[in-house]
């Protein structure tokens, strides 16, 4: 029988669901299309794969942890499409279900971020700041696990960065060096995320340093701000940063909501 330890580390931050139908569809029916046929071709399918994917991630960016919808999502081919190097199936990366994520457009989009500052290259992240090949240097969100935590935020002037946790990547047997990696390839640290961040750091702080709630009053107000994915389908913005602020009380809680959404009852 497996300890919680050991349940805990098996447990992903993103769960993917079944392929969705139509892609799976197109894809067999298929052979040799690309992901930009399959966008032209079969807008029912590209729909769908827009929907779970949003629900597996709760509505998150798999990279910034930003509140995605339609005015700024895509969906993100983790290993280059362009790679066509197997030549049995040159093509494979393109309709790959498990190659996609939900994504920001890491503010890229002029509706989205109205300053002319934010449209410049330093504060472009996520897929739109991973050049071609890099995915072979960083960290796919499908292998960070829910626990331990590996990211940890300090705060700068106004600013939260977020770096590796060194003891928790320790724990979880992954590389700190290329979870560090992985934050600078992305441009996580970048202007526009580190004043994004702060706007839902400092409330939250604000209330746990002046108000010193009791246990229970932490409890509801990180259930109030992290949310529940498989209630409403969405987790709070910036997930990984909630968990770090309200720690243990945030652990057990998720825990809570891991063993009710698979039908564990505690021992």
């Amino acid at each position: 029988m497996q300890t919680m330890g050991e349940r805990k580390r098996l447990m992903k931050f993103i769960k993917k669901s079944n392929e969705p139908q139509k892609l799976r569809d197109f894809r067999q029916n298929n052979s040799g299309k690309r992901w930009e046929e399959f966008r032209q071709q079969c807008r029912s399918g590209l729909n769908e794969v827009y929907k779970t994917l949003s629900n597996d991630q709760g509505g998150l960016c798999a990279y910034c942890e930003i509140k995605v919808d339609e005015s700024n999502h895509q969906v993100e081919h983790f290993h280059d499409k362009s790679d066509e190097s197997d030549q049995e199936n040159p093509t494979r990366w393109h309709l790959d279900w498990n190659n996609m994520l939900y994504c920001c457009q890491g503010g890229s989009r002029k509706s989205v971020d109205s300053k002319d500052r934010k449209q410049q290259k330093e504060n472009i992240s996520c897929g739109q700041h991973k050049e071609i090949g890099e995915y072979q240097n960083i960290l796919s969100p499908l292998e960070i696990p829910m626990f331990p935590r590996i990211f940890s935020y300090k705060i700068y002037d106004g600013e939260v960065w977020i770096h590796a946790d060194e003891t928790l990547c320790t724990e979880a047997g992954i590389d700190k060096n290329r979870v560090e990696q992985t934050i600078e390839i992305l441009n996580l640290n970048c202007k526009r995320l580190l004043e994004a961040r702060h706007k839902v750091y400092m409330p939250i702080m604000s209330v746990l340093n002046e108000k010193k709630p009791t246990p229970d009053q932490q409890k509801k107000l990180a259930i109030d701000f992290i949310g529940n994915k498989y209630e409403n389908g969405t987790w709070g913005q910036f997930f990984t940063m909630l968990r770090f602020i309200f720690k243990r009380v945030a652990d057990e809680y998720l825990e809570e909501l891991r063993r009710n959404s698979i039908g564990i009852s505690k021992n």
